[in-house]
């Protein structure tokens, strides 16, 4: 399942229809239909207006679709005193996110290289033995 796909599942637990969501969130009409996953400005622009959305499942679709409304303090939050309070929240939020993400996939491509180091080009390289050339002149 993609974010696009989430976002799509999101959009129908709240009942409201695409135009809607596109309206709120400054994406242009028919957006979900022509990616296939969603850019960082973008999921900012979604998570600034729909703030009840966990980041973590809409990107790599773990943990539940909705944040705890004890574990976030940024729930509530929308106002014209403090959005950019907000804004900048979800940014880093969406950055610690990401980072968290960057760093599985990390794990998980090393844990193949350990498990198949004959699959590691760099690795197969360095155990080559040089190859001797003949030098020939005349």
């Amino acid at each position: 399942m993609t974010s696009i796909d989430r976002i799509i599942e999101f959009i129908e637990f709240k009942g409201i229809k695409k135009s809607v969501f596109y309206k709120n969130t400054g994406l242009s009409n028919g957006y979900l239909d022509k990616v296939k996953e969603l850019g960082a400005d973008k999921i900012l622009s979604i998570i600034s207006f729909y703030i009840e959305i966990n980041i973590e499942w809409l990107i790599t679709g773990e943990g539940e679709m909705l944040k705890q409304e004890g574990n976030n303090e940024s729930l509530g939050l929308l106002n014209e005193s403090n959005t950019s309070y907000t804004t900048n929240h979800t940014k880093d939020e969406l950055i610690m996110t990401q980072r968290k993400y960057i760093n599985k996939l990390e794990q998980e491509i090393d844990q193949i290289k350990r498990s198949n180091p004959e699959s590691d080009p760099k690795s197969s390289f360095e155990n080559k033995q040089p190859i001797k050339l003949k030098r020939h002149f005349k």
